[in-house]
């Protein structure tokens, strides 16, 4: 910059008692404009101060193409100076003409190739365009050119990182601190280099670095607590958000870490601590509010999760997710109209609207509204995307109205779309058995049980059938051992008494049978079982009790009676 440059204060008041205006013309042969005083000191230079100024004023005032059609006229006037082609630049920037700003920084430095100043800002331009590789030749020119300035030093390791040159990065970065010891952007900058080479122990040693130096820096806790995280060392991440609390001014962020890890480690009671001292710090923070909201629903408290998420609704009622979890605590406190109401506020387009449907389908079924249940599960389905469960419940509202057969049509519907979903295929073998086609069920059920070796209803399932016919009873006895390990269970215990019986070991059905009747005293297919094995054992009076006992619970039972006289004749 020419060191008149330096007197432009002057020369603008000058100007001004002279009686320039704004809008002065520059002087021609044909114009008889009075020259004024400044100017007529130092004719062409002058002129172009002149114009600087205005441009600058203009520039202030947001007049940018103006205030750049005065540069135009001040570089006319003084075309060898490069600062004002510096100054070029930057208007152009601020109305987002890059490729004029570049043009204009070329000539600059056509015009003086030891402009630092336009070297930065050449390579800055590069480095926003994430053109780094471009950026890196002007900046490292004006590190050669000002070794001793800080800032170039800076930016061209913030280059050589956007094209993946990491190690140069960490030389400029040593090299800066070498320039400025005390440098926090050069500490920073290295610690963020060496995590990216994933060397996270000297990347931690920088950032300690920066907080003994900063220790009020809020972005380095958030960064090295990160790191700390990333490695697994939740108990350290912990402890350094704790010290950040009380160094920095805002503590809503690291409010926030905090209750994220004490979340991740299940001390909710903690985690919804640090979340109060947000909400009142910044009671508008409604990530805070829906956190707790989750917390709530987490620990089963629906009351307080309902009131989380109506102050957020108060505030932001164009949130869908914050009415599908309003809904959800309020189903879970059975208040089916209100959650209804809520599920009914998620929009068409959110993707959450699927199933906000469910939902609403199941309320309306509680609320004794079975058809429209059933209408809007058949309209989640028909959308498409549905989900197996879909298929599955609405299976469940046609059967409990009574429409088996529509029932498992649409359990077979779904089936096409999803063939190995065992909630599916077990509903399908319960439904075929309720209609009375067993070896029907049966097939499904061997079928389930081949997409889950370990299902324990379908093995107990097929188990009894086998020795309900009276074959297949060692695989049957295969199935309903490996059944019981899984589940222990009165009705798998009957189903394993009944095989040993159909197997013959009478003890081994007394034992198995004995204890189911203890979990299932009123059932009686597991009682006639069990006066069964004591009729065969020749225990009369116990099989007669068992007898009894099952004509009492069920008295409509065939063959009950004749058993009974059998052991009991009258």
């Amino acid at each position: 910059m020419p060191i008149q440059l330096l007197f432009l204060g002057l020369f603008t008041s000058l100007c001004l008692l002279a009686g320039c205006t704004a809008g002065i013309d520059s002087p021609s042969p044909e114009s008889p404009t009075p020259i004024p005083f400044a100017a007529r000191l130092h004719h062409p230079e002058a002129w172009s101060y002149y114009y600087f100024a205005q441009s600058r004023l203009l520039g202030d005032d947001g007049a940018l193409e103006q205030a750049e059609a005065s540069l135009d006229k001040a570089m006319e006037f003084d075309p060898d100076d490069a600062y004002l082609s510096v100054s070029l630049a930057r208007l152009r920037l601020e109305q987002r003409n890059v490729k004029g700003a570049i043009q204009a920084l070329e000539s600059a430095l056509v015009k003086d190739a030891s402009l630092v100043d336009a070297y930065l800002l050449l390579g800055g331009i590069y480095y926003s365009q994430r053109q780094f590789e471009q950026a890196i030749k002007p900046l490292s020119e004006a590190v050669r050119l000002a070794p001793e300035r800080e800032l170039s030093y800076l930016h061209l390791g913030l280059a050589y990182i956007g094209n993946g040159e990491l190690q140069r990065a960490i030389d400029t970065f040593e090299q800066m601190l070498k320039v400025a010891p005390d440098s926090i952007p050069a500490r920073l900058n290295l610690a963020r280099a060496y995590r990216q080479l994933e060397l996270g122990s000297r990347a931690g040693d920088y950032y300690r670095d920066v907080l003994r130096i900063a220790p009020h820096l809020l972005v380095v806790y958030l960064e090295y607590g990160d790191l700390l995280e990333k490695q697994r060392d939740d108990g350290r991440a912990e402890d350094l958000y704790r010290t950040g609390l009380g160094e920095v001014t805002r503590k809503g962020p690291l409010y926030h870490r905090l209750a994220r890890l004490l979340v991740k480690q299940q001390r909710f009671n903690e985690a919804l601590e640090f979340l109060r001292r947000q909400q009142v710090a910044q009671p508008d923070d409604l990530e805070a509010w829906r956190k707790a909201g989750l917390i709530y629903l987490e620990q089963k408290k629906w009351d307080l999760a309902a009131k989380s998420f109506r102050y957020i609704l108060k505030r932001r009622s164009d949130l869908p997710q914050i009415h599908y979890y309003l809904g959800t605590a309020l189903e879970q406190q059975e208040e089916w109209p209100d959650a209804l109401e809520a599920f009914n506020a998620v929009p068409d387009d959110s993707n959450l609207f699927g199933d906000a449907l469910y939902h609403r389908s199941y309320l309306n079924h509680q609320l004794g509204h079975n058809d429209r249940a059933v209408k809007l599960l058949r309209e989640l389905i028909d959308r498409g995307g549905a989900r197996a469960e879909f298929y599955d419940y609405l299976a469940s509202l046609q059967n409990d109205a009574g429409d088996r057969a529509a029932a498992l049509r649409v359990v077979n519907e779904g089936l096409k779309k999803f063939p190995d979903d065992v909630d599916l295929l077990y509903h399908r073998g319960v439904l075929e058995e309720q209609s009375g086609d067993r070896a029907a069920a049966m097939l499904t059920m061997q079928q389930l049980i081949t997409v889950d070796p370990d299902h324990v209803e379908a093995m107990n399932f097929v188990a009894y059938g086998f020795a309900e016919e009276n074959r297949n009873l060692p695989q049957a006895l295969r199935l309903v051992q490996k059944a019981l390990q899984l589940k222990r269970a009165p009705h798998i215990l009957d189903t394993l008494g009944w095989v040993y019986y159909r197997l013959g070991q009478l003890q081994e059905a007394r034992q198995s049978l004995e204890e189911a009747v203890q979990g299932l005293a009123a059932d009686p297919v597991v009682l006639e079982h069990l006066g069964d094995v004591y009729r065969a054992l020749g225990l009369k009076d116990q099989a007669a009790d068992m007898y009894s006992r099952a004509l009492k619970a069920a008295p409509e039972t065939s063959g009950l009676r004749e058993k009974l006289q059998q052991v009991r004749p009258q």
